[in-house]
């Protein structure tokens, strides 16, 4: 038994930063279609911690508001502000209000034993000569009642505008506002602008910090041209998104109560105690994925994905002080977990 373990594959466990691992999930809608269905095709983005669901169109994807996209989130079917396209540059001129059954969502589950946190997100915007002329995001954590901090970034053409292509109302607050409708011919805004405005978002608030269930985002707009084909106060008007960027970050939800020992776990530790933080690990279960390692407080202060089938794992400890640690695997069968005593070097 010595003998195989002193064969076994060394990996080096990294130290992770005990305060939560950050994380980014990219959006770039490359399978969306003008035909798609109302549920973005492209594989979801993935990060250690977070599952990530796909974007969807709520209650703008159906009838002939379906409009889809060629490689980004673009849908009709908003409710109206004004009747025409003329140049309408006041948001205060503008009629229509927020529709809560309208709206792009993008739904974020912890995995299990983690929490996670939201911090930003940011996205490209643009709107057809009739789409919306305004737009906001909120999320699930207060049951989408307040909007959250709105930054806009113009790049490209949109920077050497004149004055800025969106502007950030203080009124509704945090509200983006398509400002410079000039910026359109008779029928169509140049190119240029369509995908070099950049808005971003900063959450605040209640319910966005260690979430143990699944949160919503969601985007809203409004403020239509009411021009060309109309249905129920509803424009034929499109918005699109492009590149969303979700940032966050995840951590062990676990804290020392909830840290449970196996007495049958798959795995065993040698040696147990350990003197000088060196302990190979002998698996029995092909299915492991990952080991973790934490302390008596329930942090996370080590971590390593494994490859299917590993059996023999050399864990180096060596900078953690002596005291008492848990050493968890993932498997296919859930968590497993054995204790382990690093003692005085």
């Amino acid at each position: 038994m010595i003998k195989k373990l002193l064969l076994s594959v060394s990996l080096l466990l990294s130290i992770s930063n005990m305060s939560g691992q950050a994380f980014s999930l990219y959006y770039p809608f490359t399978n969306a279609t003008m035909s798609t269905s109302c549920t973005d095709p492209t594989p979801s983005p993935t990060a250690t911690g977070v599952m990530s669901g796909s974007f969807t169109a709520n209650g703008v994807c159906t009838g002939t508001y379906v409009n889809g996209g060629s490689g980004y989130w673009n849908w009709g079917g908003f409710t109206v502000g004004y009747a025409s396209v003329t140049p309408t540059d006041t948001y205060s001129a503008m009629t229509g209000s927020i529709d809560l059954t309208r709206n792009y969502e993008v739904v974020l589950t912890p995995q299990s034993g983690y929490k996670i946190s939201l911090v930003s997100m940011s996205f490209q915007a643009s709107r057809n000569n009739r789409g919306p002329r305004s737009w906001v995001v909120r999320t699930s954590g207060d049951n989408f009642t307040a909007n959250a901090i709105a930054s806009y970034t113009p790049l490209g053409a949109a920077a050497s505008a004149s004055t800025p292509v969106i502007q950030i109302l203080t009124s509704p607050a945090n509200t983006f506002f398509w400002s410079q409708n000039a910026v359109y011919s008779s029928t169509a805004m140049p190119q240029a602008y369509m995908s070099n405005n950049v808005c971003g978002v900063t959450f605040t608030g209640a319910g966005i910090s260690n979430i143990t269930n699944s949160v919503s985002i969601r985007m809203y707009a409004w403020n239509s041209v009411g021009s060309g084909t109309v249905s129920s106060g509803l424009s034929s008007g499109t918005w699109r998104i492009d590149s969303v960027l979700i940032n966050g970050t995840a951590m062990l939800a676990t804290g020392l109560a909830n840290i449970s020992h196996n007495l049958n776990a798959p795995f065993k530790l040698y040696p147990n105690p350990s003197n000088d933080g060196l302990v190979d690990l002998l698996v029995s279960e092909s299915a492991a994925s990952k080991v973790e390692v934490i302390n008596t407080l329930g942090a996370l202060v080590a971590s390593q994905n494994i490859n299917e089938n590993e059996a023999n794992i050399r864990l180096n400890l060596s900078t953690l002080p002596a005291g008492t640690y848990f050493v968890r695997m993932t498997t296919a069968s859930g968590f497993k977990t054995e204790k382990l005593v690093i003692t005085s070097k």
